[in-house]
């Protein structure tokens, strides 16, 4: 091949790049998500927990344990899709362990509220579940969110006093994830306050 032809080629090659990279959309930016403490409760004047009220690690199986935001469709239930791009800042298991304890000590429910600490047992022991946790997506183009949290109330020997579970479906303000995010907190928020209500109730 001659000067003048391989020039050419490279000339043609260049083009093509430069044509590709004009066309490509750029790559979306990642986006991660926290779960916020809000709505505290009112603490309660006094205990009704002597000792150590223990947070045991939440559950979850599958697809539930891994970061990625889900979303399904409401007409089509059985489909469960990851969001590209919109993620928790961890999985979301210890996401809601954290808030559920910061939840529990501002209610001043017990006298000491444990949650990732080894080795400590407790005189009261909840072990939580994590069933549904996605964006729903309607047809009409709203969005609400499902968040399921299956619990037992434990004593200290691990013996049930009360299984619940919990299920709640609000609506998001708007279709961004944003949005999803905030109804996520306020769903989980009511279990929890649900939850305390069975502890005092017990």
């Amino acid at each position: 091949m001659s000067s003048i032809k391989r020039l050419g080629f490279f000339a043609f090659v260049c083009s093509l790049v430069l044509t590709a990279c004009a066309t490509s959309e750029p790559i979306p930016e990642d986006h991660f998500y926290r779960l916020l403490s809000q709505n505290n409760p009112t603490p309660l004047e006094k205990p009704i927990i002597d000792g150590v009220l223990k947070v045991e690690p939440i559950k979850a199986f599958g697809i539930y344990r891994e970061r990625a935001i889900l979303f399904t469709r409401s007409d089509s239930p059985e489909t469960l899709k990851q969001h590209h791009y919109h993620h928790w800042i961890d999985t979301p298991t210890r996401l809601i362990r954290d808030q559920w304890v910061d939840y529990l000590r501002k209610s001043a429910i017990a006298e000491t509220v444990a949650g990732a600490q080894i080795g400590m047992k407790g005189d009261l022991r909840l072990h939580l579940e994590l069933k549904h946790f996605e964006r729903v997506l309607h047809p009409s183009g709203s969005v609400s969110v499902k968040v399921r949290l299956d619990a037992m109330i434990a004593d200290k020997s691990n013996r049930p006093l009360k299984v619940v579970s919990y299920l709640q479906e609000p609506k998001a303000e708007n279709s961004s994830i944003a949005a999803s995010v905030a109804a996520i907190n306020l769903a989980l928020v009511e279990i929890y306050r649900k939850l305390v209500e069975e502890m005092r109730d017990l």
